[in-house]
């Protein structure tokens, strides 16, 4: 079994509530860069399609990689975005290249993740603790799979209890 880390360092914060004009264009291209999409993209409300598309781009691209071996994707919807809901459409496609998929629910959520994933055509789990992940992914896991852990923060140590619980 191989463990995959793949974690979003870059978030942008913005506090715009004493900014001009000008100082705003400036941070909504610094957003732009920082989530490599056009600013224009951005203003017009794009960003969470170009989000899903460089999510599904990244899963073909670890699927070439990895060939037909099974793929358990774990999912931390940790983002101001993610928990604003701005990606919630996107996301039951988003991971069409997994054979499964374990979703983190926080209770500072603030949607119901469940529901949005209900219709995923890759089967899915959604848990509200790291222990029912690494369950989860205990039960799912098989010789020769492979497991990406997706966040953009430290996901309360899961990728070392995972890797331990799996040893």
């Amino acid at each position: 079994m191989k463990l995959l880390v793949a974690q979003r360092r870059a978030e942008v914060a913005v506090h715009a509530a004493c900014l001009g004009a000008k100082q705003m264009q400036a941070i909504e291209l610094l957003i732009a860069h920082a989530l490599r999409a056009p600013a224009q993209q951005l203003l017009e409300g794009g960003v969470a399609r170009g989000a899903d598309q460089r999510a599904l781009k990244g899963g073909q691209g670890l699927r070439k990689h990895i060939g037909d071996a099974p793929l358990i994707a774990v999912i931390e919807p940790r983002s101001n975005s993610m928990k604003l809901g701005a990606h919630r459409d996107g996301l039951p496609q988003s991971v069409v290249q997994a054979d499964h998929v374990v979703w983190y629910a926080p209770a500072n959520l603030g949607w119901d993740l469940a529901a949005t994933v209900a219709s995923s055509p890759v089967p899915t789990k959604v848990c509200d603790s790291l222990d029912a992940i690494i369950a989860e992914v205990k039960a799912q896991v098989k010789p020769g799979t492979h497991v990406v852990i997706m966040s953009n923060g430290g996901f309360g140590g899961l990728h070392g209890k995972l890797a331990e619980a799996l040893q």
